[in-house]
């Protein structure tokens, strides 16, 4: 949730320089724009990993948010780690890619 926005940022400008089809970055197969999902080049638990070890959190053992007033969309516990983690997510590239591919095929990519 924390990185919705960068994701949906991401997905309006793209789109924006397309028609109704968009090319997916992964397949190269055209699509329509509305099965068009922003994804991560490099794997996204990578760069979770990558960040938070870095900062010696463990994300077996520490809970990064929590729920107040039983909102559906939780509260980072420091806001600051949030801030942090959100200039290094901004650092990886994203591409568009057709929802199925995000969804089933990159997942069992072995590239």
């Amino acid at each position: 949730m924390a990185i919705k926005h960068q994701m949906d940022e991401f997905k309006v400008k793209a789109l924006s320089k397309c028609g109704e089809t968009f090319v997916s970055e992964y397949s190269g197969t055209v699509f329509p724009i509305s099965e068009a999902v922003a994804d991560h080049k490099i794997e996204f638990e990578t760069i979770v990993q990558e960040f938070f070890t870095a900062k010696g959190v463990d994300l077996e053992c520490e809970l990064l948010t929590m729920s107040v007033d039983q909102r559906s969309e939780p509260v980072w516990r420091d806001p600051t780690l949030l801030e942090s983690f959100l200039v290094h997510h901004g650092k990886f590239p994203l591409r568009l890619v057709q929802r199925r591919e995000n969804l089933s095929d990159i997942k069992k990519d072995p590239r």
